[in-house]
């Protein structure tokens, strides 16, 4: 019985913390294949659904890009906002200053092909999180509750970790 409430309450937990995470409505929404160009500021949502494929150019300036889909920019240039993540999001190189956000749901998958820097942004990991290169906190808030693949692992400050973290 005592068991049967915990997972109750823990599935409870769970849907409360995935629709809060949910994507809101989106002033673009890609649906299919997009190579497109866009700016994203304060208060805007830039949404790729699950049948979506962007992989067109992406300034995002404050607003939220919502991941369901592929996300593979041309470009992509962050400079504050939230980039909310349940599909497979890719990118280069990522540095996470003050102002960002970045959230891998689970079941999301997130890519990065160069360095990511942690220097007083926020990083939410239940997902799966691939850094070829090295992934650097230096300050900032760090969570990883899923799973943590880099090249190497520096920086002074700590992460969160109550998943998986493997380093080269």
């Amino acid at each position: 019985m005592r068991t049967s409430i915990m997972i109750a309450i823990l599935m409870v937990v769970g849907l409360v913390r995935m629709n809060a995470q949910s994507c809101a409505s989106c002033n673009e929404n890609v649906t299919d294949y997009n190579a497109g160009s866009y700016t994203i500021t304060t208060g805007q949502t830039f949404c790729v659904d699950s049948t979506g494929n962007f992989e067109g150019n992406l300034v995002l300036n404050g607003g939220t890009l919502c991941v369901k889909g592929v996300f593979k920019a041309k470009t992509f240039s962050f400079t504050s906002g939230t980039i909310l993540n349940s599909g497979n999001f890719s990118s280069g190189t990522l540095t996470l200053g003050s102002g960002k956000n970045l959230q891998n749901i689970s079941g999301g998958v997130i890519n990065f092909s160069g360095n990511v820097t942690l220097s007083g942004g926020q990083i939410t990991n239940d997902g799966i999180l691939n850094v070829r290169q090295t992934l650097t906190n230096t300050s900032g808030t760090f969570t990883n509750a899923g799973i943590l693949n880099c090249g190497q692992l520096s920086g002074s400050n700590t992460i969160n970790n109550t998943g998986v973290l493997n380093t080269n």
